[in-house]
């Protein structure tokens, strides 16, 4: 009988084990008494000529006390936990550490740690964030993925030309295989002050190394198409090249393309070549134009360019380089300013070319007013015309808002 009602596996066993399945043999075998039957469950699966073969490998495993880790799961000798759980639970990492209150001992000290965080070698020599940067890192490194990567189809694969296993391993990377399956090459690091091209975390690379292959690697890009049926008796059609009236040769658009208009295996595609020449049938809508007027018509143009767009709450410019916005000045390149000492420099990137904004500060009070009128001294004798970043002015609002009240001391201007 077989536990929980999963039959599968057991099934392929006896399969495996010279047994006959029910399905396949002749109906003459039943009750052939040269041909024993085989239930499993109370159903009959199939005949055999050897059942003692069929028996022999598991007596042999249990008289020699042979176990395999489900056994143990089943038997609740092995437990998994969930955090939940190991709240009320005093686990031992070692079983010197074993005592009346202990409710559990793991399997190997090593399983407190993860399968990213067990790749890596002599982890207690690290500082605490290093190890947790590479357990979100170690998932993206570029590698060999399957032993069957150059047949699969993803929509995008990054495969390493030449990947090496590490020299210095842990039980983790010999119990997954991940010498098998590496992600990474062995470099030769120095850490040394070599020109000014090293500052923080960059590299400065070998070019020799590059030529010979370092770092390099393939992109498997999966592209798709599909024909389709529409109900009006219409469908999408694989068009072959179209040839240039004058040369009579594809052009260049379908210069990769073979008769049945799909690219051809091994074809090099360059930039705005098509891979799928598919012609789709459009149903035809009745247009009008605005003013339902022929000939010539008063059209407008824009203003606001792609150069004067900004964002609408701080008023900088627009982020991202499809966009065409600025250049990001972090933190780093505006310390680079600061001890360089170029100051104009500086208020000139931050403010000047960003988000410059002309305020009336009271002089008083230290309050901004608004159009020549200090709202908290009701009066107009004291105000001055000052420059700051609108991003600044919304700050001093959003403390307003949290009744904190930011005060402005002005000092008098001198060449």
């Amino acid at each position: 009988m077989e536990r929980h009602g999963v039959t599968q596996p057991v099934l392929r066993l006896l399969f495996n084990s010279g047994v006959e399945d029910l399905q396949n043999m002749h109906f003459s075998h039943i009750n052939n008494p040269n041909y024993h039957q085989v239930f499993l469950n109370g159903l009959l699966v199939g005949t055999t000529v050897d059942p003692a073969r069929v028996v022999r490998a598991v007596r042999t495993e249990l008289k020699d006390g042979q176990r395999i880790f489900e056994d143990f799961v089943d038997d609740g000798l092995i437990e998994y936990l969930d955090v939940n759980e190991m709240n009320d639970a005093l686990i031992a990492v070692h079983e010197t550490d074993v005592n009346a209150k202990t409710t559990h001992l793991e399997i190997e000290p090593f399983t407190l740690l993860g399968v990213c965080a067990g790749l890596i070698p002599y982890p207690h020599h690290n500082q605490s964030p290093r190890n947790t940067y590479q357990c979100a890192m170690g998932k993206q490194a570029m590698g060999t993925i399957a032993y069957n990567q150059q047949k699969r189809i993803d929509s995008i694969m990054y495969l390493l030309c030449y990947p090496q296993r590490p020299l210095v391993k842990s039980k983790t990377i010999e119990l997954i295989n991940f010498e098998k399956l590496p992600a990474g090459a062995n470099g030769i690091i120095a850490v040394m002050s070599y020109s000014g091209y090293d500052i923080e975390d960059a590299l400065v690379l070998n070019k020799a190394s590059l030529d010979r292959g370092y770092g390099r690697c393939l992109v498997y890009k999966h592209a798709k198409g599909t024909a389709r049926k529409y109900p009006n008796q219409t469908y999408d059609r694989l068009m072959g090249p179209s040839l240039d009236p004058l040369t009579r040769k594809p052009i260049y658009k379908h210069r990769v393309l073979d008769q049945e208009g799909i690219v051809f295996a091994g074809a090099r595609i360059s930039s705005k070549q098509t891979m799928i020449n598919k012609h789709m049938p459009v149903v035809s809508q009745d247009s009008a134009s605005p003013t339902a007027q022929g000939g010539q018509n008063w059209e407008t143009s824009f203003l606001h360019g792609m150069d004067k767009k900004e964002a609408v709450l701080t008023r900088q410019p627009t982020e991202g380089r499809s966009r065409e916005g600025g250049l990001r000045l972090g933190e780093m390149e505006r310390d680079c300013l600061i001890a360089y000492g170029a100051s104009m420099l500086l208020m000139e990137r931050l403010m000047v070319s960003s988000d410059e904004f002309k305020v009336e500060v009271c002089s008083d009070c230290g309050l901004i007013g608004y159009h020549g009128w200090c709202q908290n001294c009701r009066s107009s004798k004291s105000l001055a015309n000052i420059k700051i970043p609108y991003a600044c002015k919304l700050l001093f609002q959003e403390l307003q808002s949290m009744n904190i009240v930011p005060r402005l001391e002005l000092a008098r201007y001198t060449q």
